[in-house]
């Protein structure tokens, strides 16, 4: 079903200026529709439903969270991992639906 009403779903980005971080994986893919991204790995992605977090599964693995603060800070590649599973690719918009909508830019 739907969510309640005025659910809030946070999605927060952190840099962490403090820790070296040569275990972490890098180069996992990012969505087509991802601009541009921070210019270093040291980007990590919380997730928030009703001030409430949420350890999004991708980031479990070793090299895909922040090794000091847990799976509950997603590296940012793994966080864009894990958008790519549900955001359309190029021309799959166009297969899935025939159109874009009007002002619709991919």
């Amino acid at each position: 079903g739907w969510m309640p009403f005025a659910t809030t779903l946070s999605i927060e980005l952190f840099r962490d200026t403090t820790t070296i971080l040569d275990g972490l994986q890098h180069g996992l893919p990012h969505p087509p529709t991802v601009g541009a991204l921070p210019a270093d790995d040291n980007h990590f992605v919380r997730v928030s439903l009703n001030n409430q977090t949420i350890k999004v599964p991708t980031c479990a693995a070793n090299g895909k969270h922040h090794p000091k603060l847990g799976t509950a800070y997603c590296s940012l590649p793994a966080f864009f991992e894990h958008l790519a599973q549900v955001i359309p690719a190029d021309g799959e918009l166009d297969a899935e639906c025939g159109t874009k909508p009007e002002g619709f830019k991919h």
